[in-house]
């Protein structure tokens, strides 16, 4: 969200905690501001925020750094699922925590909003369950963040075919020993956190389907390559 002047909202929906969602709410002061708890917590508890992202750089073998966080003063009203029913307007509220753990997706008569889920990836498994979702909406009309209104199935084909090449050059590259070398490797280039999240995602799913090894050492991921 972005806007250059205040304008007049009653709610928000948000997917997720990133900056360039969350950018226009100082202009706006909404009465509420749906969001999972996580992702509330990375916006509004900073010693939270720091942990996290110490906790996963290190993790994924990446340097550490100060990364600040988005930031946000709101009305938060925390839901992790279920229906949120306001004045005249209903959504369902539906898990779809693949590009942040929180993130979520809203899903309205006049179709499913998605936000980044064709984006970073902080969960694999979340990912296959994302797409599984948008499969069964058929011919719902699906709104992506950064990309061109399509329908839920059309936009389900598109991540399986994103995922497919991920899954290709994540293989390629999981001789490189740590997560975040293994997201440089396969990505090219990227931010920091967003590289280690992937990283660590897509070695632990390659462990999982028995194409790797994942090892923690000194609180850190290595990862050997099988097979």
């Amino acid at each position: 969200m972005d806007v250059s002047e205040p304008v007049h909202v009653k709610y928000v929906l948000l997917t997720h905690h990133h900056a360039g969602h969350i950018s226009g709410l100082d202009k706006i002061s909404p009465r509420a501001v749906v969001a999972n708890p996580f992702e509330v917590a990375m916006l509004t508890d900073g010693a939270r925020f720091r942990g996290y992202v110490a906790a996963v750089l290190r993790r994924a073998g990446a340097p550490p750094r100060e990364v600040q966080a988005a930031g946000a003063r709101a009305r938060f009203a925390r839901m992790a699922a279920g229906w949120v029913d306001l004045d005249e307007f209903s959504a369902q509220v539906l898990p779809c925590g693949s590009h942040t753990w929180g993130h979520t997706c809203f899903k309205t008569e006049e179709g499913i909003f998605v936000g980044d889920v064709g984006g970073w990836v902080v969960s694999v498994g979340s990912l296959r369950h994302v797409i599984a979702l948008l499969r069964s909406l058929g011919g719902l009309a699906a709104y992506p963040a950064h990309e061109p209104p399509t329908t839920a199935a059309q936009y389900a084909e598109i991540l399986e075919g994103r995922l497919r090449s991920l899954l290709r050059a994540y293989g390629e590259c999981s001789s490189e020993g740590v997560p975040y070398a293994m997201a440089l490797c396969a990505r090219g280039e990227g931010d920091p956190l967003r590289l280690a999240e992937e990283g660590i995602a897509f070695a632990k799913y390659l462990a999982e389907l028995g194409l790797a090894r994942l090892v923690v050492k000194d609180g850190r991921y290595r990862v050997k390559k099988l097979g």
